[in-house]
């Protein structure tokens, strides 16, 4: 369920697609920082009178996060949470984080057997991508997924207070802080007046109200085969948050077999299926972020069954190279690689139309 940094490629590409300083009128001009936050880099481009104080805000509020979140951090609240697992529940001060918290679990209770916070244990164990990674033992995956259980994730609303019940269980966001982050990087901007930029936070791109000339961010889609600065598909739109889950990255173990870095939950193992590349385009970040890791988990057949779901867009790449797009979003995405093609459109132009008919039902 882990999920690393490795698109880059989004901000490479988008990144032609800027008016620039030069030349450029003062409603134009942008602000723009490189930082390295939660784990990851933080690319801010924002357009607008308060675009300084906006960016350094927002790098602020996501290093106290990080403070909080952090597995690594002894005084964060996750490893105090999770050091005191089984002894005693643990204070959180901060009603942000508590809030967090609240939403981690409520997105974890949906499909616990795919989607997990308390999937610390597996998530340690694996250590997929540090120095040393290999195979666990069969009996200690075991062990661990028995320790997997939102139901012992405990939150007191009147003592503001988190616990796990047993002994060894532990807390691990990875899967959805980052998107939890662009949602409070949004609500800085919002503060400041800011309403034109694109901010790239470990794979999770954030495109506000467009350019300041009136049209639409474009941003690409990596291919899944190929390099970091490759890719498939360009996404045109605005006021979203584009998240992204795949197979892109793999490493090898004993044997030379190479294995994704994300877990799946049910079997104790990194992922194996027919998906190779899952963007989730959605207003909300913390949802896209959820999404793209528990459709790439679930597979292709759950995959094509939420493209109707109006309430975000999914491009989906499989093994094949074929592309599902999402019928209500086949007009914001385009694929240019002529290697991919879109599978079955006349079965996406039938999804559309039950999309509508299902809208006018309600």
């Amino acid at each position: 369920m882990v999920k690393r940094f490795y698109r880059i490629f989004f901000v490479l590409f988008i990144a032609g697609c800027f008016v620039g300083c030069e030349n450029a009128t003062p409603q134009e001009e942008y602000f723009e920082t490189t930082g390295f936050v939660m784990d990851t880099v933080l690319i801010q481009r924002l357009y607008g009178e308060n675009r300084v104080t906006a960016t350094q805000a927002a790098e602020v509020r996501l290093h106290q996060l990080e403070g909080q979140l952090s597995l690594y951090r002894e005084d964060s609240v996750v490893a105090s949470i999770n050091e005191q697992a089984g002894i005693a529940p643990v204070s959180v001060e901060d009603e942000g984080i508590f809030a967090m918290l609240k939403q981690a679990k409520t997105y974890s209770a949906y499909a616990p057997e795919v989607f997990n916070v308390t999937a610390g244990p597996l998530i340690s164990l694996w250590q997929i991508g540090k120095e040393g990674f290999g195979v666990p033992e069969e009996d200690n995956i075991l062990l661990a997924k028995n320790l997997i259980n939102i139901d012992d994730f405990i939150l007191d609303e009147t003592s503001k207070t988190a616990y796990l019940q047993k002994e060894g269980e532990s807390l691990d966001l990875g899967g959805i802080a980052k998107g939890m982050a662009c949602e409070e990087m949004k609500k800085i901007y919002k503060e400041n007046g800011i309403v034109h930029g694109i901010v790239f936070l470990g794979g999770n791109l954030v495109l506000l109200d467009g350019k300041p000339d009136g049209s639409d961010f474009e941003a690409g889609i990596r291919n899944p085969f190929g390099s970091s600065s490759q890719y498939f598909a360009i996404y045109s739109g605005r006021n979203v948050t584009i998240s992204t889950s795949g197979g892109y990255e793999r490493y090898s173990a004993q044997e030379g077999k190479d294995y994704s870095h994300v877990l799946d939950l049910r079997t104790g193992y990194p992922v194996e299926n027919e998906l190779v590349g899952v963007t989730v385009i959605a207003a909300d970040g913390t949802l896209g972020d959820y999404l793209s890791t528990y459709i790439y988990i679930q597979g292709l057949e759950e995959g094509k069954r939420l493209l109707s779901d109006r309430r975000f867009g999914l491009v989906l790449a499989d093994q094949e190279k074929n592309v599902y797009i999402s019928p209500h979003f086949q007009d914001k995405v385009r694929i240019t690689d002529k290697n991919f093609s879109l599978a079955n459109p006349s079965s996406q132009n039938d999804l559309l139309q039950e999309a509508d008919e299902e809208g006018e039902d309600h």
